[in-house]
């Protein structure tokens, strides 16, 4: 699948009608998700960030200092849906969000 502006679209279907295949928004979609990413993870792991905050943890508890601090620093990294380093949401996966990251949109081609 190449995602291009409409205008090179619309000549490469004239040019080699039989090699170009326009997809609506909802094909471009189903694609995406169920063929193209499919097979990545739902969430990226940084190991290095979450060994980190579980180093930290470990010596504070043997050390019998106050862990409040980090295990919200653990709450947070362990949650994909926030920022906070760690485990992150994979939005490559999904088609609706890694067209905002990139501004893209898609648009049905005429005719279908």
């Amino acid at each position: 699948m190449l995602l291009v502006e409409e205008a090179f679209a619309d000549e490469a279907a004239v040019l080699f009608p039989d090699l170009v295949t326009k997809l609506t928004a909802a094909e471009t979609e189903d694609f995406w998700n169920n063929k193209a990413y499919a097979h990545l993870q739902d969430n990226v792991y940084d190991i290095n960030v979450l060994n980190g905050l579980n180093v930290e943890y470990d010596m504070k508890v043997v050390l019998g200092q106050d862990t409040t601090n980090i295990k919200t620093k653990l709450a947070k990294a362990i949650d994909p849906s926030d920022a906070e380093p760690g485990i992150i949401q994979n939005r490559s996966k999904v088609f609706a969000l890694a067209m905002s990251d990139v501004g893209i949109t898609i648009i049905d081609p005429k005719g279908k």
